[in-house]
């Protein structure tokens, strides 16, 4: 048999050519030095990842999880 790879979202197993890639967008946060308030303070922005799906309904779901 071929190789497997685990859905990122249900970890199921799934052969190599049947996986579908996402890129999955989300927004995150990172903590910057502020110079104005001398202090640190977080930072929203927009950040975005490839990952490897068993079938379309697992990457919405994740998708629409990361939404909110």
């Amino acid at each position: 048999m071929g190789e497997t790879v685990k859905c990122y979202r249900c970890k199921k197993e799934v052969p190599v050519t049947e996986i579908t890639r996402h890129n999955i967008i989300y927004q995150s946060s990172r903590q910057v030095y502020d110079s104005w308030k001398k202090r640190m303070v977080y930072k929203k922005y927009v950040a975005s990842e490839m990952l490897d799906f068993c079938s379309e309904q697992c990457a919405l779901n994740e998708q629409m999880s990361r939404e909110g």
